[in-house]
Parts: C-alpha cells; structure tokens; sequence
C-alpha cells in the first residue's frame, strides 16, 4: 500500500472527528440540569444493563442516554468493575414511593 498526502489528511481528519465525539460524552451518575431535568443513573445486573431514570415534563423514563446542551450524558458501562464487583451500589428501578412524592411537589 502506498501512503500519500490524501492518506495522512483522511486520517487526521478521522481522528479529529473520533476526538470531537468523546469529549462531548460526559460519564454521569447523577445530574440536575438548568431545564429542571432530573437524571439519576440505574444499574440493572441481572441484564448487564446501565442507564439512566428521567424526570422531565411530569413525568419518568427510562434512557440508555440522555443529550443537554451539546454533550452526551452516558451512563457508565455495566462492565464497569466498580459496578460488577459492587464497590459502587445503584438503584436498579424507579421506586412508585418517589413518584408519588415528586408529582406532589409540582
């Protein structure tokens, strides 16, 4: 294979884009945005499965991620050694307990 300009350009440009896209994702746990959106990060181990419950507009669901102000919020991996080895403990479901509450406050 012969290696040129055009070669060197493409891949500069590629990991330029490659770049672009992890710095606007943001690992979260947690976060209350200016919108009032509450995220809260679940961790669902019987299905190897971590994302995120939703408070907006009244109501909860459930995202594997969730896009703010230009970045990615994303859950942590459920392969995350913290998570696997139970280090770090995270809900794995909505409780209806705090649904309640919450509808009360608005």
């Amino acid at each position: 294979m012969c290696w040129s300009k055009s070669n060197q350009t493409m891949d500069s440009n590629l990991t330029k884009a490659v770049q672009a896209v992890k710095q606007r994702i943001v690992p979260t746990v947690s976060a209350v945005l200016k919108d009032g959106v509450l995220l809260e990060m679940v961790y669902q181990p019987a299905h190897a499965r971590s994302g995120f419950v939703i408070w907006k507009d009244g109501e909860w669901n459930f995202q594997n991620a969730f896009v703010s102000e230009g970045k990615r919020l994303a859950p942590y991996s459920p392969d995350n050694n913290l998570l696997t080895n139970e280090v770090v403990l995270l809900p794995s479901q909505l409780l209806c307990a705090l649904k309640l509450d919450l509808r009360r406050l608005q």
